[in-house]
């Protein structure tokens, strides 16, 4: 039930340098009585188009009571005047827009999607399935695609789970995509993909088949090629569920304004097309780059040239196209380069509004249809209990949620994912101004997350990333994953023939895993690299509480050696390399967090001690080619726990190494 208090109401769709929020006190109000007295049977006499107070037409404002509630520019994408409108285009627009999506959908092949899924009504028996299984492991059935590669699925209730599209359709008009989408994909698309015939790529088509039927998808095969396809794609389906939604809220609107001229009585169930907020769509990026490229897609994609405005453009291609925190890409790979490109800012949240074919940058969040925001961004306004200010009610009725580079967060900070998670489709703690009358009953009931679409992106699974789609993920439609089927492994990239070693250590239980890990490593690994003849060690440490671990040990213990981690301060870097080159330090601690955001290249290594695989596979051989030509060595430790990094080491040789009766296997490079 929707709990009553008092909740501050500030402009929440800024970016995080926009400084602190708005304190704008409001009322206490009863939201229970205000609840109860919307649900009564009644009649509507004068069907008055009450609305969301989100849903009142939007001006170009960032948010009430914000000194940057001015819109310091309203622009065409294709170059109209600052301030330029056409009002009987933007009419004719929504009154094009204005119809029935379900109706539309019956006279083409097949029930709309988005409109099977909504309209759902699930029962009491059918949530309390969901509750059950939300904490056990799922069945799911695995298949081959030529395309995707491995596509293991699993069905959440029975009789419940929207069918894939098996056929090419030559039109996007039949698969349920609104008319005004269609018109600006065809020309979007075409231009990022030339060589494609038809409305999608392969890859695109596939991937759309699953997502337009609103299953949760982990897509686990992204790479720099791909990943704009894939945006384009996931874009499309956000956008076309936006439109949808707006539509159909305008249609109940004119309905109900008409019925009150004239003086017909309306059902109060007939007009539920509501969330108990406005904001439908969370997208979560890494950095403002890739932020950048979004909502331009966003603009490329609803408005056709000459044809519509875009307010405060200006503030946001300067904020989001700023260059000044990118680093030199001087003597760094090429993945590097192409990670790091543009604004690399990890800090910022954007609001955006669309009504007709107007779209609004910075909108206050209760007014936006589209969150784009980074995890720090959004752990910065849903804050922790006790904290002042902190808020988390827009997150209520988030119906598509996009976590796209899911693998860029491991390297930042995992825990902001997390915390959005545990935060998403709670009853809110204020009303909002919301007409309860038109909020569907699954929405009022609590029922939201069973109806969130979720898409997780990434480059390669991991167990964090496998975790928080099984546990956090519970659409009733069900659920797909998708990974790569071929794994050649990096160590075929290591440039030297070099003797590498891999320990096999026992642990019973993944709760045990560090504590396991830390133990073998002490006692077998550790002391064999103590002598004077393997001077020059390095050790690679993924995890930042595992070099905390050993650090602190190897201190106690007096140990010779540098430390180079994310948080090392740039006077400290440079002695720590040139300590281990001259041979004044017999270690050197190095974790995967420093490696991916500076990318060093270490001197002096003469052998390398994997304390757990990298995450990125690629790591496996930059740190490999560290090593000098003569009587290098490497020794990797490894467990059952860590299959998906081993097979993305080594390919096909994990299932092998994982339970071979000796422990301990040596792959030499230039062998395989």
């Amino acid at each position: 039930m929707i709990m009553q208090g008092n909740k501050r109401r500030g402009s929440v769709g800024h970016t995080c340098e926009d400084g602190d929020l708005d304190e704008n006190d409001i009322e206490e109000k009863d939201v229970y009585e205000e609840l109860v007295s919307s649900l009564r049977p009644r009649k509507r006499r004068k069907g008055v188009a009450v609305t969301h107070s989100s849903d009142v037409p939007m001006d170009c404002r960032a948010g009430s009571g914000s000194p940057e509630a001015v819109a310091g520019d309203v622009e065409d994408i294709d170059g109209l005047a600052d301030g330029e409108s056409d009002d009987s285009k933007d009419n004719a627009s929504l009154d094009s827009e204005v119809e029935s999506e379900c109706d539309a959908g019956e006279r083409l092949p097949g029930k709309d999607p988005f409109c099977e899924h909504i309209e759902e009504n699930l029962s009491e028996d059918e949530v309390s399935t969901l509750e059950k299984i939300a904490n056990k492991p799922l069945t799911f059935t695995h298949n081959q695609c030529p395309i995707l590669g491995s596509v293991s699925s699993s069905v959440v209730l029975p009789g419940k789970n929207t069918a894939v599209l098996e056929h090419p359709c030559s039109s996007l008009s039949q698969l349920h995509i609104k008319e005004r989408l269609c018109k600006r994909w065809a020309v979007v698309n075409e231009e990022s993909s030339p060589t494609h015939s038809g409305p999608f790529t392969e890859l695109q088509y596939k991937l759309f088949s699953i997502i337009n039927g609103y299953k949760d998808l982990l897509y686990t095969c992204r790479t720099f090629e791909n990943g704009e396809e894939i945006r384009r794609i996931y874009l499309l389906h956000a956008l076309n569920h936006v439109l949808k939604t707006r539509s159909r809220v305008r249609k109940n609107n004119s309905k109900l304004s008409l019925a009150s001229k004239e003086g017909k009585e309306t059902s109060t169930d007939e007009f539920q097309d509501q969330g108990l907020t406005r904001p439908k769509v969370l997208i979560v990026l890494p950095m403002k780059e890739a932020a950048l490229r979004t909502v331009k897609l966003i603009m490329k994609l609803l408005i056709s040239p000459g044809q519509g405005q875009v307010s405060n453009k200006k503030r946001f291609i300067s904020e989001f196209s700023e260059k000044k925190h990118a680093p030199s890409g001087i003597q760094k790979p090429v993945s590097f380069q192409r990670m790091f490109a543009g604004n690399i800012d990890d800090c910022f949240r954007l609001g955006i509004a669309v009504k007709g074919s107007t779209i609004s940058l910075y909108s206050n969040f209760y007014n936006s249809d589209i969150i784009v925001a980074s995890p720090l961004g959004l752990r910065t306004i849903i804050g922790v209990e006790g904290e002042r200010e902190h808020d988390y009610d827009f997150l209520s009725s988030i119906e598509l949620l996009i976590v796209d580079q899911a693998d860029v967060y491991l390297m930042q900070n995992w825990d902001h994912i997390l915390h959005i998670f545990r935060h998403l489709n709670l009853q809110p703690k204020d009303s909002h101004g919301v007409d309860f009358s038109r909020v569907r009953m699954w929405n009022i009931n609590g029922w939201s997350k069973y109806y969130r679409q979720t898409l997780v992106i990434a480059d390669y699974p991991t167990p964090e990333i496998n975790s928080v789609f099984n546990k956090n993920c519970f659409n009733y439609s069900g659920k797909l994953r998708v990974s790569n089927s071929h794994l050649e492994g990096t160590i075929c990239q290591v440039a030297s023939p070099v003797s590498q070693v891999f320990h096999r250590f026992t642990c019973k239980s993944f709760s045990q895993l560090s504590e396991m890990r830390f133990i073998y490593f002490t006692e077998e690994i550790l002391p064999e690299h103590k002598g004077p003849l393997m001077e020059g060690t390095l050790i690679f440490i993924p995890s930042y509480f595992d070099f905390v671990r050993v650090r602190n040990y190897m201190r106690k213990e007096e140990m010779s050696f540098a430390q180079l981690c994310e948080y090392t301060k740039k006077s400290d870097i440079s002695r720590a390399r040139s300590n281990f080159f001259h041979g004044k330090r017999h270690f050197l601690l190095y974790t995967e967090r420093v490696h991916f955001f500076r990318r060093f290249w270490i001197r002096g290594c003469k052998h390398v001690v994997f304390y757990a695989f990298p995450n990125y596979a690629e790591f496996y051989s930059d740190v490999m080619n560290f090593l000098e030509q003569g009587s290098a060595t490497c020794t990797v430790m490894y467990s059952k726990y860590d299959a998906l990094s081993l097979s993305r080491i080594v390919g096909s040789r994990a299932e092998k190494m994982l339970i071979a009766e000796n422990a301990v296997q040596t792959l030499v490079t230039g062998t395989l």
